[in-house]
């Protein structure tokens, strides 16, 4: 589980202290430019750099792994852009994730690599993935090729390791209950299913198969948390960051993708997603008031953090007040 978490000086957190997150599903909301990928982006960065060290034939130091995924999840030529701006103090970073204090820590002045960072560290045995706000199946080809081949900025590491997950074949076997129900629950939407073969995506409905870019986005995007369950990438260890979990879906979709959500978050994977949607917020206020799914709320706000929890109430924030605001007018018209 991540907690104890402690950003300063990282971007456009001036200080985040985040002690107890929910062990299900953490939301982040506040407005444009207030932090909240930012933030999704750097505990990403920390738990795939734990995730990938040591695994495999991976000879590289924690550093240099850090050292990567910062470069490659940021895309910033010199490291200590990622500093605050205006801030002579260094940047930090740490968290306890699962039963390691991992942290590090750079000054502006740092070009290629952090300063100070975690030693003795042991590797983490689950995949943890981040679900960027853009669909990546009809940009398959061009992730792979821009960032794996050509190693250009454009595509950062989040939708590189996404890919590269997506393109695992689907396993047989049995799967955990909440993790089959999560699957009932997307497979309502799903009339076909999205099948890579041949180094293709396409959507396949009966004996019929359909090019992926004729598939509606949305309809890719609840594919690709479905595949992800049934290629086994995603495990009750994994953590998933979920940036914008509402763009381009109809708003049964959303709430069917929140329910399935709350099935994985209820077989131990813990979960951080990024909104500003009033669909998402309702929709995870009646899960935790109906259900044993523990749902926090970070509101950032004026370079402010406050936590709430939603089984308590609707937080206030500008995505309640907004929805208000337009019923008064709505009042106002018939007037």
């Amino acid at each position: 589980m991540l907690k104890n978490i402690r950003l300063h000086s990282f971007g456009p957190l001036a200080d985040l202290n985040w002690a107890n997150p929910s062990p299900h599903i953490n939301v982040i909301i506040g407005e444009n430019a207030s932090g909240k990928t930012f933030l999704l982006k750097a505990l990403y960065t920390a738990v795939r750099a734990v995730e990938e060290y040591k695994r495999g034939n991976d000879n590289r130091n924690f550093k240099q792994v850090l050292d990567e995924k910062l470069y490659w999840t940021f895309q910033t030529d010199k490291i200590g852009d990622l500093v605050r701006k205006g801030q002579k103090e260094r940047l930090s970073f740490s968290a306890l994730i699962d039963d390691q204090q991992v942290h590090f820590d750079f000054s502006a002045a740092s070009e290629k690599g952090v300063g100070g960072y975690s030693e003795n560290l042991h590797t983490r045995d689950a995949v943890s993935l981040f679900l960027p706000a853009k669909e990546v199946l009809s940009l398959f080809h061009v992730i792979k090729k821009s960032r794996g081949v050509d190693k250009e900025f454009g595509f950062d590491d989040t939708y590189y390791d996404l890919v590269k997950a997506l393109e695992k074949a689907p396993t047989q076997g049995k799967i955990s209950s909440s993790f089959s129900n999560a699957r009932k629950i997307l497979e309502a939407f799903l009339v076909g299913r999205v099948h890579y073969e041949n180094g293709q995506w396409a959507l396949r409905v009966g004996n019929q198969t359909y090019p992926i870019h004729q598939t509606a986005e949305g309809y890719k995007r609840i594919s690709i948390l479905d595949r992800l369950i049934v290629n086994r990438t995603l495990s009750p260890k994994s953590f998933l960051f979920f940036d914008e979990p509402d763009a381009v879906l109809h708003p049964t979709a959303i709430l069917a993708t929140m329910e399935a959500l709350g099935a994985l978050a209820s077989s131990g994977m813990q979960i951080f997603m990024a909104t500003h949607s009033y669909f998402v917020l309702k929709k995870l206020f009646l899960m935790a008031k109906s259900s044993n799914v523990q749902i926090q709320v970070l509101s950032l706000a004026n370079q402010s953090a406050t936590f709430s929890n939603l089984a308590e109430g609707m937080p206030e924030n500008s995505i309640i007040e907004t929805s208000v605001q337009l019923y008064e007018e709505e009042l106002g018209l018939e007037d």
